[in-house]
């Protein structure tokens, strides 16, 4: 008889918008928490004033990885777009969402 195949695991994440008002007073807190139940990743929709290589190591004392960022469109246009890149590499980050934008734009990108 062969053996079961065995099944890849999927990481499960959070995204921290659904716990934005805990995040907003203590987001190390809330990371650790959060990998504390269990969660494997974390997803961003901004960054309470932190600083990426600060943030980073909320990440890494957690066990947390980042596994997305929702961010504006404007974020990666012009000179904006080198430092959103720098940020997210500092996090880890492969995955920059941007999950809307104004219909007059969509002629333009």
């Amino acid at each position: 008889m062969a053996a079961a195949p065995r099944t890849k695991k999927i990481p499960i994440g959070l995204q921290v918008y659904s716990v934005r008002e805990a995040a907003a007073k203590d987001l190390a807190g809330v990371l650790k928490a959060v990998g504390q139940m269990g969660y494997e990743g974390v997803e961003f929709a901004g960054y309470y004033g932190h600083q990426a290589k600060d943030i980073r190591k909320m990440l890494d004392d957690s066990g947390l990885k980042c596994c997305g960022t929702h961010i504006r469109l404007e974020t990666l246009l012009g000179d904006e777009f080198a430092r959103t890149v720098e940020f997210n590499q500092i996090l880890g980050n492969r995955f920059l969402i941007v999950s809307w934008m104004p219909e007059a734009r969509f002629a333009t990108v």
